[in-house]
């Protein structure tokens, strides 16, 4: 990737294609939804008859996860993040959520993730969130966790 395109991306301009430029203007169209799966009888559960494990469904992912993880620790650049004051004066740098959001669905677009944990200081002054992030690629998935306050 050229130096910069990264940075393209993210903000929408001169992007790859008018779906990485405006990430949220979608086209209404009918939602297509997977079958569902019928349920397991218990010959078939993989728990009670010490079968094999179903595989993973690989549909719609399109990258091994050495080439997401390559793209995703590449240095973000200085113009992206923000800086907040702590009360101590320390200078935090941070890159806001929505920023990092563009990243995940350019680079690894089909990341999921969840809020496992929220936690409220008992002053009132700050909020604690764990939020759990999964890459999903071809040859693997790996969970990581980020904490907020």
């Amino acid at each position: 990737m050229a130096p910069g395109a990264l940075a393209r991306l993210i903000i929408g301009r001169r992007a790859a294609s008018p779906l990485l430029a405006r990430p949220f203007a979608a086209k209404a169209r009918a939602p297509q939804r997977a079958p569902e799966p019928e349920p397991l009888s218990e010959e078939d559960d993989d728990f009670t008859s010490g079968g094999e494990a179903a595989p993973i469904p690989t549909e719609g992912i399109s990258k091994p996860l050495a080439g997401i993880l390559k793209e995703l620790g590449k240095r973000v650049p200085e113009s992206l993040l923000k800086t907040r004051l702590e009360d101590n004066g320390f200078a935090l740098k941070y890159i806001p959520w929505h920023l990092a959001n563009k990243i995940l669905n350019a680079h690894a677009p089909e990341w999921s993730g969840e809020v496992r944990n929220i936690v409220y200081s008992s002053d009132g002054k700050s909020v604690s969130v764990v939020y759990r992030v999964t890459l999903y690629g071809t040859d693997a998935e790996v969970p990581f966790f980020a904490w907020e306050s």
